[in-house]
């Protein structure tokens, strides 16, 4: 999650920023969220929502985590799966051990400190079945660490117990695939850069009309975003979440990061962007 943030993500402006929970699946307990009522979350899920909010910040501005938080005001209200009183006593960073973050949480009232983990999952078909869909996909996982032991160098060293998978959908803005349709007729090719699974990459860019024949991945992507951006014909930037380097790097600036607007003229036969600013 930390690489994604910190990438030229074009994809924030493919989308309405509206991240929200859709699914959560467990191998035994498996729903879409999207119809569910307050309160109507199945029991089953319940130790799911519960591990992935206390991996998360206490106070998130991630919007995947404030979706998480959301969700769980509206899903575990009342229940013993909330625990605003526990506090945080240690947090591990992505490591190449384990791609992913781990809270470790402490209450008063038990022997034993709970570590929270979510992150890439392992390759595993489910997780490929949801990123299909467009859905950025997490693992989840806990383990237990008794209180007042040493906590171990890496988080690798917890043993954790798989808890299941969490995905989350933000919606392409409609007026995406009009925009992505003018580029082409403009012979302007459109690359979408992004942290995200390359499943998750293919299926959002389908639905905003993005060519996906060809992704790639990994070491495949040797431009950094600034390179890149220097390195394009017209190099764009986000004003509002672009980072201080992409910014500097790049020709333009959007001042709303909104992907019609790089290609929305100002009136008819008027090629002016006046939504851009020279960085």
């Amino acid at each position: 999650m930390a690489q994604a943030a910190r990438r030229l993500a074009l994809r924030q402006l493919l989308t309405r920023n509206r991240m929200g929970v859709v699914a959560l699946a467990t191998g035994v307990a498996d729903i879409d969220t999207l119809r569910l009522q307050p309160g109507a979350l199945p029991e089953a899920l319940h130790a799911l929502l519960e591990v992935a909010v206390l991996a998360s910040e206490t106070e998130p501005h991630n919007p995947m985590e404030r979706a998480l938080h959301r969700m769980a005001a509206e899903q575990l209200a009342g229940t013993e799966h909330l625990h605003p009183q526990w506090t945080l006593a240690r947090e591990y960073e992505l490591s190449p051990e384990l791609l992913a973050m781990c809270h470790l949480r402490r209450s008063p009232d038990v022997p034993h400190d709970v570590v929270a983990s979510k992150g890439a999952p392992e390759v595993m078909a489910q997780a490929a079945t949801m990123a299909d869909r467009g859905l950025r996909v997490l693992g989840v996982a806990r383990a237990r660490h008794r209180s007042g032991k040493d906590w171990p160098g890496v988080q690798h060293d917890f043993a954790f117990d798989w808890v299941g998978l969490v995905g989350w959908a933000d919606p392409i803005r409609t007026e995406v695939p009009e925009a992505m349709a003018q580029c082409r007729r403009a012979g302007i090719r459109v690359v979408m850069i992004t942290g995200d699974h390359s499943c998750t990459a293919r299926a959002i860019a389908s639905q905003a009309g993005i060519s996906s024949d060809r992704v790639l991945t990994d070491d495949e992507v040797l431009l950094l975003d600034a390179a890149a951006l220097k390195a394009a014909h017209i190099g764009i930037a986000m004003g509002q979440h672009g980072t201080d380097v992409a910014r500097e790097a790049a020709s333009l600036m959007l001042l709303q990061d909104d992907f019609a607007s790089s290609w929305r003229p100002s009136g008819p036969g008027d090629g002016r962007l006046p939504t851009y600013a020279r960085p």
